[in-house]
């Protein structure tokens, strides 16, 4: 009812988003209380981050607080990325080299390239994730032979 007020009065859309990893920590929420505002306005009581207008805050399991609009922007971009071939990607930084690109040119190759860089970062730490494991385990067996 409240949703459909809102659009019906010309109120901006809704925008969601799922929790962050620390949003659902007990841990986290309660050593950051402090620095947390807590959010009074509508809520859905429904875990996400949400956007209305101007107003950003959080549900989670632990209460509901005001959220970074800047942010939540970032973050719904980034999800929402589609990412360049290689083709492509290499066209426009040979083009930038020898031409002045659009304002959505550089728009595009600044979040390709933060893309990249972000994804290369996310393999990088689940390979080395995984080598930890395999000689924790190592590690474990050795001391198993020894004993």
């Amino acid at each position: 009812m409240i949703i459909s007020n809102m659009v019906a009065l010309g109120k901006p859309k809704i925008k969601m988003l799922p929790l962050d990893s620390w949003m659902k920590s007990r841990k986290v929420i309660q050593a950051d209380i402090d620095h947390l505002i807590p959010w009074t306005g509508v809520t859905f009581n429904r875990p996400g981050i949400y956007l209305v207008g101007d107003d950003c805050w959080f549900e989670g399991p632990y209460g509901n607080f005001k959220a970074s609009k800047r942010q939540f922007l970032y973050d719904l971009r980034a999800k929402m990325h589609r990412p360049l071939r290689d083709v492509e990607f290499s066209l426009l930084k040979e083009l930038k080299k020898h031409l002045p690109l659009s304002a959505v040119q550089l728009q595009l190759l600044y979040q390709e390239h933060e893309f990249r860089h972000l994804r290369s970062i996310h393999f990088d730490t689940a390979i080395r994730f995984r080598n930890f494991k395999k000689k924790i385990k190592q590690k474990r067996l050795e001391n198993n032979e020894s004993v």
